[in-house]
């Protein structure tokens, strides 16, 4: 199962930035949802 590398840089590629993407999002997320209204 190793027929085109490329295919693969990108899935990682894509993976890295879907993950980071998806932490950032979260986090912007909760802090626009609920500005200061859970003071841990």
């Amino acid at each position: 199962m190793g027929s085109v590398p490329l295919i693969k840089n990108w899935d990682i590629r894509i993976c890295a930035i879907l993950g980071l993407w998806s932490f950032f999002g979260v986090f912007l997320w909760i802090i626009v949802k609920k500005p200061q209204q859970q003071s841990s």
